[in-house]
């Protein structure tokens, strides 16, 4: 279906290029046209339907021509209004070749690029797609705070016997170096001071 479109569409336009070099008939038409195009989908039955189509619209004319060996022949010659009618065409073609050269140069880029799209899309999160030329952001590692240590506490050294704990609460409880010494006596003892840390309590004697 493709092929007869594309036929019909553009047979018009390449028979009157065609007849622009001089008159010719359909069979010659025919056999140049797929010749020298490089890409010819037309037969006997487009070209002669089309032939007739043109001389209809007055764009081309035909005569026969009588032969004294063979077959007479129909010869089409192109019209001023079938030059006007090939000016039109040209300009279509023109105007189709822009687009045409458009996009093969994008489809070019495209292909150049698909390497690339595919790769960044394959290593994209599922459901996002990445942005074209964007480079990607790393984020930066989260810095562990540290934290603060508890100083250790500092163990009272406790005394483990008797003669230990005296020394150490006579330690604890010595007045500063310089103070006079204050003692406390029960009633009918008296104190007698010696040297050191301790005091020496001795009963008071009986009269």
């Amino acid at each position: 279906m493709r092929k007869k479109e594309h036929t019909s569409r553009h047979a018009p336009a390449f028979i009157l290029l065609f007849l622009a070099r001089g008159c010719d008939y359909g069979g010659s038409l025919l056999a140049a046209m797929q010749q020298e195009m490089p890409h010819f989908f037309g037969d006997s039955a487009t070209t002669y339907r089309t032939l007739r189509s043109l001389e209809k619209e007055e764009c081309i004319v035909s005569q026969w021509k009588v032969q004294t060996a063979g077959r007479p022949k129909r010869i089409y010659s192109l019209t001023p209004k079938g030059w006007e009618r090939l000016e039109e065409y040209a300009a279509d073609i023109q105007m189709r070749l822009e687009n045409f050269r458009f996009f093969q140069s994008s489809l070019a880029a495209a292909r150049r690029a698909r390497p690339r799209v595919t790769a960044d899309s394959a290593s994209a999160p599922a459901g996002t797609v990445p942005e074209r030329g964007t480079p990607a952001l790393e984020t930066a590692p989260e810095r562990d705070t540290p934290t603060p240590e508890t100083a250790p506490e500092r163990d009272t050294p406790t005394p483990e016997t008797a003669l230990e704990r005296d020394a150490f609460t006579a330690f604890e409880t010595a007045p500063p170096a310089g103070a006079p010494e204050v003692s406390k006596t029960a009633p009918g003892t008296k104190a007698r001071a010696v040297n050191g840390t301790g005091l020496e309590i001795q009963p008071e004697a009986k009269t």
